[in-house]
């Protein structure tokens, strides 16, 4: 579904996050939106060269609980671990 001419701010954007069960997205603005609104998020970062805000040895950050940063590259067993966690198994 394409909502990119109803998406004209963050209010409006905003407004059809909070109706997500869950986010799947890159580190974009929307992914912080999501983040401050408390919405469970899936941030796909890159394997190398992430930035300092995400502490990937447990996939968390101190700036928003609800999202858990998983790297593109990252193996099964990783990814398993994300399923755990998101109570998707």
């Amino acid at each position: 579904i394409d909502l990119s001419d109803q998406l004209i701010d963050f209010y409006e954007t905003a407004r059809y996050l909070l109706n997500l069960d869950l986010l799947i997205t890159i580190d974009t603005a929307i992914a912080h939106l999501a983040g401050s609104l408390g919405i469970k998020t899936i941030m796909l970062l890159p394997k190398y060269n992430i930035d300092g805000l995400w502490f990937l040895d447990n996939n968390k950050t101190s700036w928003y609980k609800s999202i858990f940063a998983l790297p593109i590259l990252a193996s099964f067993k990783k990814e398993n671990k994300l399923a755990q966690q998101l109570n998707l198994n």
